[in-house]
């Protein structure tokens, strides 16, 4: 299956695993913003119901949790002068 089990999975497989495969879920990354958008469009063009409030918020906070955007972690170090590529004899 490939689901995170944890709170909200079994929503997720009921209302995705229908129309296609959870790899598509799974392989998505998104946040909140981007999986609200994902249901809107299924919603409007490719025929996918409405979903109470709660159930909604379940499936939100479920996917953007264990398939959201890892957070920036900031710019790397500057690599070591030693991995740096040479500038000798190059001309810009």
């Amino acid at each position: 299956m490939g689901l995170v089990e944890a709170p909200g999975w079994k929503l997720v497989y009921a209302h995705c695993s229908g129309c296609h495969g959870l790899e598509l879920v799974t392989a998505q990354q998104g946040d909140r913003a981007f999986w609200t958008a994902a249901i809107r469009r299924m919603q409007a063009s490719e025929n996918l119901w409405q979903f109470e409030a709660r159930v909604e918020d379940q499936l939100l906070t479920y996917l953007s949790r264990h398939y959201g955007v890892p957070p920036f972690a900031g710019r790397r170090a500057p690599l070591p002068a030693s991995l740096r590529p040479s500038t000798v004899g190059r001309e810009d």
